[in-house]
């Protein structure tokens, strides 16, 4: 730092505030991928064609119970804090 011309100090500090800033962009990102991913594995659970000999409707209500979670997770996220401390809707067994 202390080889560097003021320009290249102010550009520094200005791509260090860019990446700062995107911090909670990026964090909400990596939730959302994570939370795609499980839906997609519970998917199969709201097929129409599963019979109730593999899934009751208790069960199916716990799963759609689940699966609105996941997609209800970003809901009302503000900060990097908050999206770090997400969590997790316990799946169904």
């Amino acid at each position: 730092i202390e080889d560097m011309t003021s320009e290249e100090l102010a550009l520094k500090q200005a791509e260090e505030k860019a990446w700062n800033d995107g911090a909670f962009d990026r964090a909400l990102e990596e939730l959302r991928i994570k939370r795609n991913e499980l839906l997609a594995e519970s998917d199969w659970t709201q097929m129409m064609d599963i019979t109730d000999t593999r899934m009751d409707n208790l069960t199916k209500g716990k799963w759609q119970t689940y699966r609105e979670n996941l997609r209800d997770i970003t809901d009302g996220l503000t900060t990097e804090a908050e999206v770090k401390s997400v969590t997790w809707p316990t799946k169904p067994s």
